[in-house]
């Protein structure tokens, strides 16, 4: 009995004792996957939720392995993640729940089942609300650049989370991407905004004329041209 107890105490890392070994590293006390057994272990410590492991021999808590980004660990000594994180969440790595509450997706993004972090929404859509799987397209009369987003809020990319108003000499149909998509034609112009068809672009009046597209003011016909703004 005294020979097994001293073995335990010189036991080998990654193994376990259960108090009849008769030699410190047996075949059947090898730690199995989802656990780990420091030195002298009597039983193997099961890998915590939020982590997994699937492979046999660890030693240590740090050889369980966080749980991959865009899945989720729930429960003890698991040899692989449980599944997908949830929509309208995402799942950085050591997570232990398919719907995490502090990683709700974040408005100017979507997160599908099994994101590992929020996507920005495209040009030409937006998103204003948390916790959203799909962004929404851009209304009528305004347009959505992701660019302009990204520059407002100081980061390499971010989608929109309010649509921008369609600015004079354009017109914006629903997904417009950036601001001058979409231009009144030449002869035409437009000094109003959020115009959402071609059609709202007027004509340039007699005596007067439109040299280029997107105008929002335009020019009389005198020895001189000069802008006038009806």
């Amino acid at each position: 009995m005294l020979h097994h107890q001293l073995l335990c105490l010189v036991y080998i890392q990654g193994y376990y004792c259960n108090g009849s070994a008769s030699e410190p590293d047996p075949d059947y006390g090898l730690c199995p996957e989802g656990y780990y057994c420091i030195e002298g272990s009597a039983t193997p410590e099961p890998c915590p939720s939020g982590t997994f492991s699937n492979t046999s021999g660890n030693v240590e808590l740090n050889d369980c392995r966080a749980c991959t980004p865009g899945r989720y660990c729930a429960g003890n000594a698991l040899t692989a993640p449980t599944d997908d994180c949830d929509r309208g969440y995402y799942c950085p790595a050591g997570q232990d729940t398919a719907a995490p509450e502090e990683f709700n997706c974040t408005i100017g993004h979507f997160c599908v089942r099994g994101s590992p972090d929020p996507t920005p929404c495209p040009s030409g859509e937006y998103q204003d609300e948390v916790g959203s799987w799909a962004c929404k397209d851009c209304s009528p009369g305004y347009y959505c650049d992701a660019n302009e987003a990204a520059t407002y809020y100081g980061v390499a990319s971010h989608g929109v989370v309010m649509p921008t108003i369609c600015p004079e000499g354009s017109y914006c149909p629903s997904r417009t991407e950036y601001a001058t998509e979409y231009l009144c034609p030449y002869g035409y112009y437009s000094n109003r905004t959020q115009l959402d068809s071609e059609d709202d672009c007027q004509a340039c009046p007699g005596g007067t004329f439109c040299d280029d597209l997107g105008e929002h003011l335009i020019f009389i016909i005198t020895n001189w041209a000069s802008p006038w703004r009806p």
